[in-house]
């Protein structure tokens, strides 16, 4: 076999020169985030990589006839496969390795394929010209690795099946990719579509007979044929085939929606409200108005729209297909923005209908800036407090340097809109709308970006951020997936541990929590470590993880809800001074509305007999009944909010709750201006128009923090549209 490696070497100086750009641009790798450890990227990169050598060589094998046995595509094989693995595998021994038995499933499945995948494509090239088969080669492989292209743009997913790369996930906020039974099931068919056709033309020894060509001719509509009918398979998705699982369809007037078959009347009516109030507001913001109805997907859950359309963490907007892609409690988080991109295609670019350069910043900055509250706060002032509180940007390059996906998400987000919306309130929609499809800053606005730049953090410091460094910690102190150690593993890791913990296998559960606790400091390993303990009644176990795990970490987002949780484990373990110690933190700093919220319950409920402990370990219901017994005149304050949120969870009757608290509702109860708000909307979204209104009425007279006048009078504009819209649809 050596022999054979020699003679193929020396005979063929195109085989020598591709092994060393194997060998290059796998060291290459290794210095590029989520390539660098042996996974998915790395297995992806390589089967483009490989594919694409192995067709020009089976080309120049084809021409020159070096080696007339066909054991030479096994040893050149050998050769374009085993580089990349022993570069990986000494990578792993010596520096990090996130899962040898992940890294090897993905290296087989995605990458090996690809060697016979690209010998066969060049073999195809050969068959159809000798004399330009290099040529029709490389317009093969670009046609076939630019299929996704084509069903990105006519199809509403976002993932992609090819023969290629074998399988793109989606958005980058998927963490979790693992080799699924139609992933394994997909390559098969590739296997043996690609071998097969292989093997044909190799056995007819290349000759351009009537054979071949008919051969070659069935080989075209088969591979269309399947292209078409993949949807039928899995392996893409279709209007038609959302629909088929959307199939509850109500038409308003701006919008064709789609729902789940077992939505209720009242969400479905709730959902079009607020579909149609967006579109009011948007109207009034972009100056315009479209021509067609939006088709506006929403699917049950974030499960449900990864598997059907790609995206199980990110709501999505297309476009250019008119179209938006959202969950059932998307409606007051993510609707507005996701319905401004639509807005947005009216003035866009390119064939997607977006900004000029498809530049992210232009196109999430824009939605941004039309739905202008982030968590509830205004993004002028989540700017200023990122912007105060160290976690600066350049918005240069933030805007033209392509560095929006290396930013922690909700700092691009916020500055990206907040700018825009600077852009827009001192310069009018007019001329952004031009600087949208045209990316000529100094043209459209007749001053330098620099100047600009300078002005709007002028404007940003002007903003009173006091004693708020907990809150921008809170918000801005998450990782990117870029920077994130086996993001990839870990993720999937964690979905099979939470699987594992839903049907009761608490013992394996915690094994794999520990596994990755000890390759990483990971926020939901941690929760998930201590729950499954709990579970397990080993509450000192959990204690411990969770305590000595606190301090790595105090500059990230998670810190104060590990806070939570260790006070709650502290208060279960009957040590209530610390437990105590620890909510008064979280209310002092006061890093998050709903931190502090559940920290002042708690404290109520310690000074309760054994109230806490009870609460703590009880089922939502349970938590649920327990303070509606206990809610009266002096604690709805602290109560409401948590009665609220499992009034929610439990689908509580509206009318049954509203009788159970009503004689603790006077505004001299409550002096806290964002939780009459809470209250308010909670009102809307069960249709109790009048006391919503009365509700947020009393909230803008208490309400003391000029940034939150503007939420508070959206929400009232909200209330008095709805009301009288309500019957118009």
């Amino acid at each position: 076999m050596i022999n054979k490696l020699k003679e193929i070497l020396y005979n063929n100086f195109l085989t020598l020169i591709s092994l060393v750009l194997i060998l290059l641009l796998n060291i290459a790798l290794l210095f590029f985030p989520l390539t660098n450890v042996f996974g998915f990227e790395f297995a992806f990169v390589n089967a483009i990589l490989i594919s694409f050598l192995s067709g020009i060589n089976s080309i120049s094998y084809f021409k020159k006839q070096i080696n007339k046995n066909n054991f030479y595509f096994l040893y050149s094989g050998i050769l374009f496969l085993i580089i990349p693995l022993i570069i990986t595998l000494t990578n792993s021994l010596f520096g990090y390795c996130c899962s040898l038995i992940d890294g090897i499933l993905f290296y087989i499945v995605i990458t090996l394929p690809s060697y016979i995948i690209g010998i066969t494509i060049g073999l195809i090239s050969f068959s159809i010209s000798k004399k330009i088969s290099y040529l029709i080669f490389l317009i093969l492989y670009i046609l076939i690795l630019f299929i996704p292209i084509i069903e990105f743009y006519f199809n509403p997913q976002i993932y992609f099946f090819n023969p290629i790369f074998g399988y793109f996930p989606g958005t980058i906020y998927d963490e979790g990719i693992s080799i699924s039974i139609k992933l394994i099931i997909y390559r098969s068919l590739n296997i043996i579509f690609f071998l097969s056709v292989f093997i044909f033309l190799n056995n007819t020894k290349v000759k351009q007979s009537k054979k071949t060509k008919l051969f070659l001719l069935i080989t075209l509509i088969v591979s269309i044929s399947f292209l078409f009918l993949s949807s039928l398979f899995g392996f893409s998705t279709t209007k038609n085939g959302l629909l088929n699982h959307l199939n509850k369809r109500i038409e308003t007037h701006h919008f064709i929606i789609h729902f789940p078959s077992n939505l209720n009347d009242k969400d479905i009516k709730k959902i079009s409200l607020y579909h149609e109030y967006y579109y009011s507001k948007l109207t009034n913001f972009f100056s315009l108005r479209l021509n067609n109805k939006i088709d506006s997907f929403v699917f049950q859950n974030n499960i449900e729209k990864g598997s059907l359309f790609g995206s199980a963490n990110a709501d999505v907007a297309k476009p250019w297909l008119n179209q938006i892609y959202t969950t059932i409690e998307s409606y007051n988080t993510s609707l507005e923005h996701e319905i401004a991109h639509i807005f947005s295609a009216s003035f866009g670019t390119t064939i997607f209908k977006v900004a000029d350069g498809i530049n992210p910043a232009m196109i999430e900055g824009i939605a941004v800036a039309a739905s202008p509250h982030y968590d509830d706060i205004s993004i002028d002032y989540m700017a200023a407090l990122a912007y105060k509180n160290g976690y600066q940007i350049k918005l240069d390059k933030l805007f033209f340097a392509g560095n929006f996906f290396t930013q922690n998400s909700s700092i691009s987000y916020i500055y990206s809109g907040s700018f825009i919306k600077y852009l827009v309130k001192n310069y009018g929609i007019s001329r952004f709308k031009k600087f949208y499809s045209n990316s000529d800053f100094k043209k459209i606005y007749n001053i330098d970006f620099n100047e600009i730049e300078e002005k709007y953090f002028k404007y940003l410091d002007s903003y009173e951020t006091v004693i708020d460094s907990s809150k921008a910690k809170y918000y801005f102190g998450k990782q990117t997936l870029f920077t994130k150690i086996c993001p990839r593993y870990i993720s999937s890791s964690l979905k099979e541990a939470s699987n594992l913990f839903y049907s009761k296998n608490y013992v394996q559960a915690l094994k794999i929590y520990s596994d990755i606790l000890q390759k990483t400091n990971n926020y939901f390993a941690l929760m998930g470590y201590a729950n499954t303990s709990l579970e397990l009644k080993n509450i000192y176990n959990a204690l411990n993880k969770v305590e000595s795990n606190l301090k790595d970490y105090e500059n990230t987002s998670y810190y104060y809800n590990i806070q939570l949780e260790l006070g709650d484990l502290y208060s279960l373990s009957d040590n209530e001074i610390k437990a105590d110690s620890l909510y008064n933190i979280i209310i002092l700093e006061n890093p998050n509305n709903w931190l502090v919220y559940l920290s002042k319950l708690r404290l109520y409920l310690s000074n309760q007999s054994n109230y806490l402990n009870n609460y703590l370990a009880n089922q939502p219901k349970e938590k649920f009944n327990q303070l509606l017994k206990i809610i009266d005149k002096n604690n709805i304050e602290i109560l409401l909010p948590s009665l609220i949120k499992l009034a929610n969870i439990t689908d509580c009757n509206y009318r049954f709750f509203l009788s159970k608290i009503n004689s603790s509702l006077p505004s001299d109860n409550i002096n806290n201006s964002m939780l009459l708000n809470y209250l308010a909307m909670f009102m809307l979204d069960n249709f109790d128009f009048i006391n919503a209104k009365k509700i947020i009425d009393q909230a803008i007279v208490l309400n003391k923090n000029k940034y939150n006048t503007a939420l508070l009078s959206y929400n009232l504009e909200k209330i008095e549209w709805m009301r009288v819209h309500f019957n118009s649809f």
